[in-house]
Order: structure tokens, then C-alpha cells, then sequence
């Protein structure tokens, strides 16, 4: 398994670690579950759902995304001491999204750090959020 040191903007370094076939196919396909073949179209539909259908899938994209985080800090780590919930507390959106793009060039799925994801609409949809979307808020 590879692994490198990351600083990011604050100064602070962390050590991310290579995915696995397994984890990157699994990774996928949760992305897929959640914004599948057309993403414009995915956000023209969100648009109309409910505001309980939104935040239901607003906090499956969180998950999903703090969950890849924590899966490459703790393979480097050999531990499992990060959780979505200390990635939340500990990482401010800038950070959130720094370590997240260099894990994803790291491990090929993102050319540079230039690279363009999903359009800025997702990312503000889901990606770091101001707040948690907790499940009990969705009821």
C-alpha cells in the first residue's frame, strides 16, 4: 500500500494511504447509487422532492463522503481512529475538500488538483456542510 503526507492549507499534515480494488469499486458504487448515469438530471429531480427526501439524501452523500476520508486516513494510520464524526468535528469544509481531492489523485480517479469533479452545485449540495444532517432531523 502506498502512502503519502499531505499538508494542507492550514499547515496541518496528515497520511493518507492507496485504496484497494475492493474499497475504490465499492466507493463507486455508492457514488452511482446516489447521483446514477446524469447528474444534471439527478439535480433537476432533487429539486422537486421533498424537504425530507433532501436531507435523507443530502446525509447519504456526507456519509459517503467522510467515510472515503476515513477509509484512506485510517488504512495509512493502521487504525481506525478516524470516524465521519471526528472528520465533521475536526476538518472545516476547506480541509474536507483538500484532503478529498488529493486522496482522489492519489489514487488515479482525478488527474490533478485541478481537475474538475462534479459541478459546483453538487458540491455545495453535499460535500461539506455547515451543519450535520443528523437521520433524527429527517424524520
Amino acid at each position: 500500500m502506498r502512502k503519502k503526507n499531505v499538508t494542507i492549507p492550514d499547515g496541518d499534515t496528515y497520511t493518507i494511504a492507496s485504496l484497494s480494488h475492493e474499497l475504490l469499486t465499492q466507493w463507486a458504487e455508492e457514488r452511482q447509487e446516489l447521483f446514477g448515469e446524469d447528474y444534471k438530471a439527478k439535480l433537476k429531480e432533487f429539486a422537486t422532492w421533498s424537504a425530507v427526501a433532501q436531507k435523507k439524501w443530502l446525509k447519504k452523500i456526507q456519509t459517503v463522503g467522510f467515510e472515503f476520508i476515513c477509509t484512506s486516513l485510517n488504512r495509512a494510520a493502521g487504525n481506525k481512529d478516524w470516524t465521519p464524526e471526528r472528520i465533521y468535528k475536526e476538518l472545516d469544509p476547506v480541509e474536507y475538500n483538500f484532503l478529498n481531492t488529493e486522496i482522489l489523485t492519489f489514487n488515479g480517479l482525478r488527474s490533478n488538483k485541478d481537475a474538475v469533479g462534479e459541478p459546483d452545485e453538487i458540491k455545495r449540495l453535499g460535500e461539506a456542510p455547515s451543519a450535520p444532517l443528523s437521520d433524527s432531523s429527517a424524520k
